[in-house]
């Protein structure tokens, strides 16, 4: 590790905000050169805490975590716990050897399907346009060609969402970034949004009541 690297690990176990360009260095040129399009920027994260109002009280499920930057950053500077589902399996391990340097506590990264887990325990939902991979011709690069992608998986993963979001309990808040490619179900109320560069960051919250599906 660099003195760079080791700068940018001193800040970020201090609370100190960093730039992308310094939370980047801790990536491979691999995965730094990805950024700008698949991970969360410093900048969304600070926004998404806000809106949010993030606290210790909160469990985060990052769905499609990457290499974890949201999910370090969400935990590191609001206390709230975080678990973050990804399919892709080496990515989990960049994510988790990052959370190794950080030494960031209440943070779990496993690989798997986030559709096929349970989204019951969880205080908020981040879902940053998890699926657009598996559109053709969107101008969107791929990580990798480990994943199979096609149209109609893209449909039934959006499908398979809204039925996630549909049972959640009220009270639950779901944060979406560039969407997730459908609209939330019935039940659901948009609290607070926020554009940062292209996209915008949206809070929405699970009402009581009778949902229909």
């Amino acid at each position: 590790m660099n003195a760079r690297a080791k700068r940018v690990i001193e800040k970020l176990c201090a609370k100190e905000f960093v730039s992308d360009p310094e939370f980047d260095s801790l990536l491979s040129p691999e995965h730094q050169s990805v950024s700008d399009v698949h991970w969360t920027s410093v900048e969304a994260c600070r926004m998404a805490i806000k809106l949010l109002n993030l606290g210790p009280d909160d469990h985060v499920l990052d769905v499609g975590s990457g290499v974890g930057k949201a999910a370090l950053l969400f935990a590191l500077y609001s206390g709230c716990r975080v678990t973050g589902i990804e399919q892709r399996a080496h990515l989990v391990r960049v994510a988790q050897d990052l959370q190794k340097h950080l030494r960031v506590d209440g943070v779990r990264f496993r690989a798997g399907d986030a559709l096929e887990a349970s989204w019951q325990d969880y205080t908020v939902i981040y879902l940053f346009n998890p699926y657009q991979e598996h559109l053709p011709d969107k101008g969107t690069p791929k990580l990798d060609q480990k994943l199979n992608f096609d149209e109609a998986l893209y449909r039934a993963h959006v499908l398979k969402t809204k039925a996630q979001l549909a049972d959640l309990a009220p009270g639950t808040r779901v944060l979406t970034y560039y969407g997730f490619g459908g609209h939330l179900p019935h039940g659901y109320e948009r609290i607070k949004s926020r554009v940062y560069q292209s996209g915008t960051l949206t809070v929405y919250e699970k009402q009581g009541g009778v949902v229909l599906k």
